[in-house]
């Protein structure tokens, strides 16, 4: 699905236009229904926060909807019926399934410990206890490997086209019963478990695209996250991977392809009297069928920055177009350049 093309641009602008939607439509603290306030945990509590998660849904049976911490909510969307908002409720589903998935692995669902016996006293000594978490680490490192592979696959075999398609939306959407309703504990090897998973991202990735930062974000993101559970350190990516398709995708339309009134999007992303692109950008232009190409949006980027989360961790002292460069060179091979 694209509805638009951004001509020429680059792995610093994309983060900028993207990050600008965490700016004006992302509610971090949107009341989530999983974590009524009266359960929550008191956080002078040194316990982990997944502790009270694990002991909840353990089984993967008892779900709710937003324990990953990942609630429609938490994106401000005007239009709920609106194909864009649809898509991200699926993909609140989504980061659930890889949370309670995350939840299995970490209770030991694929990877048995040792089996102890009682009877004999110096049975415990002899367990190949470091093989265990070996094992278990290597398959969780082995994943994440495959979670980069897979990206770069699917980057590989998406082509840009000139006329928009909301097919591969609607099959993620339509396919929701593959994400919402998988009981892991159900699952009895890693093998098949990782398979299941990685199907599930599989659609997502196909869905969301063509992106053309998708495998460079997740190769420069995923390898580096030092988060301790596998869901907190996949699912924020996966958040910034539907921002990013939000940039591409800013003119609501229905489930039945129609195009919306609503202007929320594309009056976040342009309408604002700080600066001229508006001038040179006719929203009407679009016709809900054909892409349409932007370029020469430097003013846009160049405000949104001086706005923006960049100008506050890093680039105090830089404009931004030295932000760019050294946006670049801490990204090394990972910075893309599109045509």
């Amino acid at each position: 699905m694209n509805q638009i093309k951004w001509k020429y641009i680059n792995s610093c602008s994309f983060e900028t236009l993207r990050a600008d939607f965490m700016r004006t439509i992302w509610n971090e603290y949107a009341p989530n229904p999983a974590y009524p306030e009266e359960d929550t945990i008191d956080e002078t509590e040194e316990s982990p926060e997944n502790v009270i998660t694990s002991t909840m849904t353990i089984g993967g049976g008892n779900y709710r909807r937003g324990i990953s911490g990942y609630i429609y909510e938490k994106l401000e969307l005007t239009d709920r019926k609106s194909l864009q908002a649809i898509f991200w409720e699926r993909t609140c589903d989504l980061l659930d399934s890889i949370h309670t998935f995350t939840i299995g692995f970490n209770n030991d669902f694929w990877h048995g410990p040792p089996e102890y016996d009682e009877d004999n006293d110096d049975m415990d000594e002899e367990l190949p206890w470091d093989e265990y978490y070996e094992q278990a680490n290597s398959d969780m490192i082995s994943l994440e490997d495959d979670i980069v592979d897979l990206a770069r696959k699917v980057s590989k075999a998406q082509k840009e086209s000139e006329q928009v398609s909301y097919d591969r939306i609607i099959d993620f959407i339509n396919s929701k019963d593959d994400y919402l309703n998988i009981e892991w504990a159900d699952i009895e090897s890693w093998k098949e478990a990782k398979k299941c998973l990685l199907s599930q991202m599989e659609k997502y990735f196909v869905a969301v695209g063509p992106d053309p930062f998708l495998y460079s974000y997740i190769d420069e993101y995923l390898p580096k996250s030092q988060q301790e559970h596998f869901d907190w350190r996949i699912n924020p990516i996966l958040r910034d991977v539907f921002l990013g398709f939000l940039t591409r995708n800013l003119f609501l339309v229905d489930i039945n392809k129609k195009l919306l009134e609503d202007t929320q999007l594309t009056d976040l992303m342009f309408e604002d009297q700080d600066h001229s692109f508006q001038a040179r950008f006719k929203i009407n232009d679009f016709n809900g069928k054909d892409v349409i190409s932007i370029e020469d949006y430097d003013s846009l980027l160049e405000w949104k920055y001086e706005v923006g989360y960049f100008k506050e961790h890093g680039g105090e002292n830089l404009s931004y177009k030295e932000y760019t460069e050294f946006f670049k060179k801490n990204l090394g091979s990972n910075f893309v350049e599109d045509i």
